[in-house]
């Protein structure tokens, strides 16, 4: 119960996840407070970041499951989810999964509204989503080990790069690459 003389007990009542102002939470600023505040509990250097909204064009991705596909693509293939900026509704969750500078989001299946149907719906993908890493090795260790169907083994490309390609939980494609030096010979 509040006391009407002291301004900051109607304060101590506000659950911080449900107080909302005037303006709404700006999820890319709150990441990057939230970097900020674990630099400084961690004692790491900061790793800047630019304050930037999402790219002008990003893809979004309808899934049946989009829990676990949010859990998978992380698991897997090393997103990072912006917890910040997940939306909840009845009917789901809409999330922005990020690497690097890149954003893809990530919701449910929507057959109304947005047309979003999931590859495991159609029995197709209709689209390939190009990710470049900086171990493509490591990577797709990580990504067989997580259960990721490689649909492409690792390979060297004519055109200088080190890939391998791969379907998710719900069929969709992910080609994943690192470009090789110029001076080393092409591995098998």
């Amino acid at each position: 119960m509040s006391d009407p003389l002291n301004p900051f007990d109607a304060v101590r009542d506000i659950r911080p996840d449900q107080a909302h102002g005037d303006e709404p939470s700006d999820p890319w600023l709150l990441a990057r407070e939230r970097d900020r505040l674990l630099s400084f509990v961690e004692k790491t250097p900061l790793q800047p970041r630019p304050a930037w909204r999402p790219p002008a064009i990003y893809p979004r991705l309808g899934y049946r499951d989009e829990r676990a596909a949010i859990e998978f693509l992380c698991r897997a293939f090393g997103f990072r989810e912006r917890v910040e900026a997940r939306l909840e509704y009845d009917t789901g969750v809409l999330a922005w999964l990020e690497h690097r500078d890149g954003v893809v989001m990530v919701g449910r299946v929507n057959h109304d509204v947005h047309h979003l149907h999931s590859p495991a719906e159609t029995g197709a993908a209709t689209c390939m989503l190009n990710v470049a890493v900086d171990d493509i090795d490591t990577h797709h260790d990580r990504a067989l080990a997580a259960g990721a169907e490689i649909t492409v083994g690792l390979s060297d490309t004519f055109y200088g790069e080190r890939r391998y390609e791969a379907r998710d939980p719900e069929g969709n494609l992910w080609h994943f690459a690192q470009p090789r030096p110029a001076t080393t010979e092409a591995r098998p």
